[in-house]
């Protein structure tokens, strides 16, 4: 394992996780109703997969495409995307019932 790639790596994902919560977190505004905060969850993963791919210079995309296959790179993002979702509706129940 090389220590300098390995903290880059980390760093590097660590900026996309919070690039994509502040960016999910401003489409999602102050009090989201259920309609939008489906709508936007449901973007999430079209969205994220067309910047990681198509926007992303090829040296920076995260490299899922040479180990899964394009089948299996839906599902990873189908899972992000049902990720958020359950996120977003745990955050919406009051604490209480938690």
């Amino acid at each position: 394992m090389d220590l300098r790639h390995s903290v880059t790596g980390l760093a590097t994902n660590y900026a996309a996780l919070l690039f994509w919560a502040v960016l999910y977190e401003l489409a999602l505004g102050k009090n989201p109703g259920k309609p939008r905060a489906v709508l936007v969850t449901l973007a999430l993963g079209p969205v994220a997969a067309l910047v990681d791919y198509k926007v992303t210079p090829r040296r920076f995309t995260p490299g899922w495409e040479l180990v899964f296959s394009r089948k299996e790179m839906g599902l990873v993002y189908a899972a992000m995307v049902a990720g958020m979702a359950f996120g977003a509706r745990r955050a919406e129940r009051p604490a209480e019932s938690r």
